[in-house]
């Protein structure tokens, strides 16, 4: 068999398990940086009223067509009446995802709602759902398959047909998350926090042939966090597990800040993650007033070392926080004179 034949077959039997292999979720090596992607009871969680994030991912530029994913979300939490300890959050997402020749097209539409909810002085306790329009499709048009070879005259003829059919190359989905967090409190500077949430519940199905059994498979991811301090470090540990069908992914690390305290540059974070048998994950962060700037780049040690070289993915996170709370009072708890 000819080695451009060969290649073909492969690539043609990749398409075909295109829906296993596009069942699982796109990913960032940021992980705190994307919220809704990690725990959607993280959507509301923050020093802030509002926030803006948004990330972009570059990745396997070595290999092949970059896989480019974008993210932009608003975010935001409000007091519920007069209840000072219990914090409503929402928030809205967009992704975009294109990956490939084939330029997979992936996008989706979160809205998340969240309830934090303060137990005591040490404990805070939140959940979440999200809701999820996905969209997703393909285009055959950059794609090479066998019955476009001319045998006779050898050589690739793209204009011989290809044979063929999707059911549909332009489908759309929607799908369901639930998250929950604990949220411990040391003191007012050191804190820590463990979350799990379930991605996909309702398993919709993801083929572009109209198969039932090709379905998107529920992700389950545990995460723990923290704010601690050590001597004059300042140190944030921590861990995220997925679990997807039969892939797994595990994260951990954590980054170290550095105060600066001039006029333009409040702190430099500088962080490591190691992704179990996979890459190692190198961070610089920049705070600014209002304002986090997140560089990372993952440099592969897995066995795709021998094509990648070593290069893995690109990563940025930009994330603008702005508002105060505002506090409402009880004022029925207020003492009125009483005129006879």
């Amino acid at each position: 068999m000819k080695i451009e034949n060969l290649y073909n077959f492969f690539f043609i039997f990749l398409f075909f398990q295109i829906g296993n292999i596009f069942s699982q979720d796109f990913h960032y090596s940021q992980f705190e940086n994307n919220p809704f992607f990690l725990n959607p009871a993280m959507v509301g969680n923050f020093d802030a009223k509002y926030r803006i994030i948004a990330n972009h991912r570059n990745q396997w530029r070595a290999i092949t067509v970059p896989y480019k994913t974008y993210s932009f979300s608003l975010d935001g939490k409000f007091q519920i009446f007069k209840m000072q300890n219990t914090k409503i959050g929402g928030g809205l997402q967009i992704n975009s995802d294109k990956a490939g020749d084939s330029n997979f097209s992936n996008d989706i539409f979160n809205f998340s709602i969240s309830l934090h909810q303060k137990i005591n002085e040490k404990y805070t306790f939140s959940v979440a759902l999200m809701s999820a329009y996905q969209q997703f499709s393909i285009d055959m048009k950059n794609l090479k398959f066998n019955n476009q070879y001319d045998n006779h005259n050898n050589f690739y003829n793209p204009e011989l047909k290809h044979n063929e059919k999707l059911y549909n190359d332009n489908n759309f989905l929607l799908d369901f998350s639930i998250g929950s967090l604990l949220k411990y409190s040391i003191d007012k500077k050191r804190n820590l926090s463990f979350g799990l949430s379930i991605f996909h519940i309702n398993n919709s199905k993801f083929s572009f042939f109209n198969n039932d059994n090709v379905r998107l498979n529920r992700k389950y991811i545990v995460f723990f966090g923290g704010n601690l301090f050590w001597k004059n470090f300042e140190i944030h540990p921590s861990l995220q597990y997925m679990r997807q069908d039969k892939f797994n992914e595990l994260d951990l690390g954590g980054k170290l800040k550095f105060d600066i305290n001039n006029n333009f540059i409040f702190a430099i974070y500088a962080g490591i993650w190691h992704r179990w048998k996979d890459a190692e994950i190198f961070l610089i962060e920049f705070e600014f007033q209002n304002l986090n700037l997140g560089i990372s780049y993952d440099i592969n040690s897995s066995k795709l070392i021998e094509v990648s070289n070593g290069k893995g993915a690109f990563e940025i996170s930009i994330i603008y926080m702005f508002g105060k709370m505002k506090i409402i009072k009880d004022y029925y708890k207020e003492v009125c004179p009483v005129f006879m």
